[in-house]
């Protein structure tokens, strides 16, 4: 049987990294690394404000697409799920965009959390770029009706 354990899964993963920092699966590894960081449940807000801070001056290091992509979007949810500025996930939401996506679908996906930030945020500009974008790639999606009344919303 399996037993999980986070402290041996990430000095492996650091291990990975400084190893190798230049190949694609190293790289990738950091979103691996954040995830357990962030998610550890002895941590007080300001130890996981820290931790993000720290996080993201490493992931400037990262050359590869998909792990830019892959750590942005980790740090975005993390930054949502622990309720930390919504800046933060925006950041990061974009950034992860940015970066690419091989799917349209999975970007559209984002798309729509990046356009729920961006108007939570009061960017209207950016909400219904982010808006028209998510509707021309899924207008048949659950989520076609709710994103054109909030971007007409934003109109009015």
């Amino acid at each position: 049987a399996y037993t999980p354990d986070p402290a041996a899964a990430r000095a492996a993963f650091l291990a990975l990294i400084a190893d190798h920092p230049d190949h694609v699966f190293a790289q990738l590894a950091l979103a691996k690394v954040a995830e357990i960081e962030l998610y550890d449940t002895s941590l007080s807000a300001d130890e996981r404000l820290a931790r993000f801070a720290a996080l993201e001056a490493r992931g400037t290091a990262l050359t590869h697409w998909p792990a830019r992509r892959d750590f942005h979007q980790v740090m975005a949810q993390s930054a949502l799920f622990f309720d930390l500025p919504l800046s933060l996930a925006q950041r990061h939401l974009l950034a992860s965009l940015e970066a690419g996506f091989s799917s349209p679908i999975n970007r559209a996906n984002v798309v729509f959390r990046a356009a729920e930030v961006a108007a939570e945020l009061g960017d209207r500009t950016l909400a219904r770029r982010l808006y028209d974008e998510f509707l021309q790639v899924l207008p048949r999606d659950a989520r076609a009706r709710l994103a054109r009344e909030r971007r007409d919303a934003l109109d009015a």
